[in-house]
């Protein structure tokens, strides 16, 4: 059987670099088990299947994180791919039946890989003239579904500085990088104690997704979860972009019961830290989890979704 280097979810030293990918771990980690199908020794569908299962087992073991988990879901949705195809093809030799699963396992990613602009195109119509957004935290969907938006549309973006891992600054860099000079969008960066204050005169609030639970609830970086309390408590819309591949079967009932969330050691980004706290190390959660009566809409690669919806599309994905 073929030996496959496990991902690190940074992009570097794995079989397939997420940096192909728009810096989506969770694609590279699709295009890693097209790898294993295809260096796989296999004689036998099962075989196959025990192959790419494997290396879905050393994925769950060695990464009970919450980026982690994105990228098992991600895989897990690959795989019910791969076995419905099979199914409807049993009668096809096996050596006929790996070339198509190759061939529509390139096809599954490059469709994945086109999610963000799609969601783009689903979010647009939502967004006004003039319309000001709350954005919290560092989207790679939110960031191309803005930048979209942006070129036929005059926004103003307010950004979180998204505390403590300071995503806020992520994302300003990123849109220095997407936003060409056609675009009519003003950003402003805003400390995370400031979004009571400012929220009244917001529009709706932007989020993106680390997992979007099988209740629609999302796992998101931390102050999510009080960004939409707030933004509820004043009647403003949540909207959440997310692609399909993080739809994932989990059902977190409080905030403990996120993996990885606890715990996590980090240091300030050298732009925002104290002088007092230069040396310090933190010890806190980096993600929580935001209950679904606390989202207005998630749009999806798959079309615009309640959080309601949820469920019923993860049937639909693993049936």
């Amino acid at each position: 059987k073929a030996t496959v280097s496990v991902l690190n979810w940074t992009g570097r030293g794995t079989m397939c670099d997420a940096t192909t990918y728009g810096g989506s771990e969770v694609l590279a980690a699709v295009a890693d088990l097209i790898t294993v199908i295809k260096s796989s020794q296999a004689t036998t569908l099962q075989e196959l299947r025990n192959d790419v299962d494997g290396h879905l087992k050393t994925l769950s073991e060695e990464h009970q994180t919450v980026n982690g988990l994105a990228v098992i879901s991600g895989c897990n949705i690959f795989r019910q791919f791969i076995t419905r195809m099979s199914a409807s093809q049993l009668l096809m030799d096996f050596s006929a039946m790996r070339s198509l699963i190759e061939e529509k396992g390139e096809r599954f990613l490059t469709s994945a890989n086109n999610a963000r602009s799609r969601i783009a195109e689903e979010l647009y119509p939502f967004l006004r003239e003039n319309s000001t957004l709350l954005i919290h935290g560092y989207s790679r969907a939110v960031l191309a579904a803005v930048a979209h938006a942006a070129q036929h549309k005059r926004l103003h973006l307010m950004v979180t500085e998204a505390r403590p891992t300071c995503e806020g600054y992520r994302f300003i860099d990123a849109w220095k990088e997407v936003a060409g000079e056609s675009s009519k969008a003003s950003i402003k960066l805003i400390p995370d104690t400031e979004v009571a204050r400012i929220l009244p005169v917001v529009d709706a609030v932007l989020l993106g997704a680390g997992v979007v639970t099988e209740n629609g609830g999302v796992v998101s970086c931390l102050g999510t979860f009080q960004v939409a309390t707030l933004a509820k408590a004043i009647s403003k819309p949540v909207y959440v972009c997310a692609e399909t591949l993080k739809l994932a079967r989990i059902y977190p009932l409080d905030q403990s019961e996120l993996p990885g969330a606890r715990n996590a050691h980090f240091h300030l980004v050298e732009e925002a830290q104290p002088p007092a706290l230069a040396a310090v190390n933190l010890s806190t959660s980096t993600v929580d989890y935001t209950p679904p009566q606390l989202i207005t809409q998630i749009y999806t690669d798959l079309g615009v979704m309640t959080p309601a919806a949820i469920s019923d599309e993860l049937l639909k994905l693993y049936t």
